[in-house]
């Protein structure tokens, strides 16, 4: 479901060790591209008010990933366990 594009974008940020400006904000289009799809699927998880606990459990533990995953395209990434915390948000 919707884990699997976070885990492949934290994954594809690993090209970097063979091209430094890879999905880089202002260096790459795609990191552009990929910034604004990041920045409308917030947008869209904060919009929506369900009363569904287990999405308000979801939500509040992918809001966090996406936050890191655009420190990524923005060549700021501090999180080494990006992937570890993607995979155990998929779990709830």
């Amino acid at each position: 479901m919707f884990n699997y594009a976070p885990f492949l974008l934290a994954g594809l940020v690993r090209w970097r060790l063979v091209d430094p400006t890879a999905l880089v904000i202002g260096a790459d289009p795609l990191a552009d591209d990929l910034l604004a799809i990041i920045q409308k699927t917030e947008h869209d998880l904060k919009a929506r008010r369900g009363a569904n606990t287990n999405f308000q459990r979801r939500r509040s533990k992918f809001l966090p990933i996406l936050q890191d995953l655009k420190s990524e395209l923005a060549g700021e990434g501090s999180n080494p366990d990006l992937l570890l915390d993607i995979y155990g948000a998929s779990g709830t």
